[in-house]
């Protein structure tokens, strides 16, 4: 029930502040990523996030992933600080409704992608968890993303998972720019 009641808050809170921060700037859905994951004999859970640009600096990330019996929840407020035709890095503060059963994970870390050779781009995240009671406090993840069309890319990552930090899976998905 705690647990309810805190995404519920959070979910209240966050749309109090976007309706404040659209009224000032309406910014933009970006892109929406479709994605399963899980090893080689079963899949752990489907993801769905949306990224929002709310300014060249400023992005938000928020999605959800089911693992057949429980959805988890995540957001992160992405700072751009490199912006080129080739690279992109951001500062990322993460906010998870559990992480390795313990609710609301807190985590700062980094992102960014690259361009490759042809219609390829690598990207990947790391974020640091800050929860004395984990056992594991590095969430990451690594891919390849590679356009299929010219809003549409094919993903394919490695890495763990906010909720589940100590099972590696591999993530494949369609990346839709809007």
């Amino acid at each position: 029930m705690k647990k309810i009641k805190i995404i519920i808050l959070s979910i209240l809170f966050i749309l109090f502040l976007a309706s404040n921060l659209l009224a000032a700037n309406p910014g933009e859905l970006t892109d929406v990523h479709y994605s399963f994951a899980g090893d080689s004999f079963s899949i752990d859970y489907l993801k769905m996030a949306v990224d929002y640009k709310l300014t060249p600096i400023n992005n938000i990330r928020a999605g959800a992933a089911f693992n057949g019996d429980d959805f988890n929840f995540f957001g992160s407020w992405q700072l751009n600080f490199k912006q080129a035709e080739t690279a992109r890095m951001s500062i990322d503060f993460l906010l998870t409704d559990e992480v390795n059963n313990f609710d609301l994970g807190k985590a700062v870390g980094l992102s960014g992608e690259s361009l490759m050779q042809g219609k390829k781009r690598v990207f990947w995240q790391t974020a640091y968890f800050f929860e004395d009671k984990l056992a594991d406090h590095l969430y990451y993840r690594i891919g390849l993303a590679h356009s299929i069309n010219n809003s549409t890319d094919l993903t394919v990552s490695f890495g763990n998972s906010y909720w589940n930090l100590q099972e590696e899976t591999i993530d494949i998905g369609l990346k839709i720019e809007l």
